[in-house]
């Protein structure tokens, strides 16, 4: 894995057999509700301990699938609703993080993505966004509504997210492409 390099944070000195911290911000690890964690498993997987992951979730801690994620989940919620929204996740993420190499933010449209970058500028650790396709301008058309919602959610954050991020991760050459067309205002993105 290429990681760009962000030029704000203090070089980690790492050795090729040291293991990088990282971990990633999402909404929920409820595996019945599709999306990344699956991608974050396998990630995992493929990375044999070269990497030593956690997962920030809104979840609630007593719920079943984080007990059952193979993956340590630090659970700051409940959430409020689909988005997600917690008074209290920063609180408690400050208290039982202190550090980590890298942030990565798995998705946009909810709080855990506000939550990501809040939480990388208080540790001044790099942040990296994957969209997971989540920018493609194709649910402009198809959702008319639910664009009207995410405008909303670009202008009050996501398009801060991205702007702070040292870097924004796309799959493929059109996906970045087409994710310029989404909201061409405001969108200021480092593309990886």
């Amino acid at each position: 894995m290429i990681i760009p390099e962000n030029k704000n944070h203090q070089q980690n000195t790492h050795s090729l057999g040291d293991a990088i911290n990282v971990i990633h911000f999402i909404r929920s690890v409820n595996p019945a509700l599709g999306g990344p964690i699956q991608g974050i498993k396998s990630l995992t997987e493929a990375a044999q301990g070269s990497l030593v992951t956690k997962i920030v979730s809104l979840d609630d801690p007593n719920d079943t699938w984080v007990k059952e994620c193979p993956i340590p989940v630090i659970a700051v919620g409940p959430g409020f609703g689909t988005y997600g929204f917690s008074f209290l996740a920063l609180k408690r993420l400050k208290k039982r993080i202190k550090s980590t190499d890298i942030i990565i933010v798995n998705g946009i449209w909810q709080y855990s993505s506000i939550l990501g970058m809040r939480f990388a500028k208080f540790l001044g650790t790099p942040m990296y966004v994957f969209t997971h396709g989540m920018l493609d301008p194709w649910f402009k058309k198809q959702y008319p509504l639910k664009h009207i919602k995410k405008t909303l959610y670009w202008a009050i954050g996501d398009y801060q997210v991205l702007k702070h991020a040292t870097a924004v991760i796309f799959t493929t050459q059109l996906e970045c492409e087409l994710a310029r067309q989404s909201f061409p205002w405001r969108y200021q993105v480092k593309e990886f």
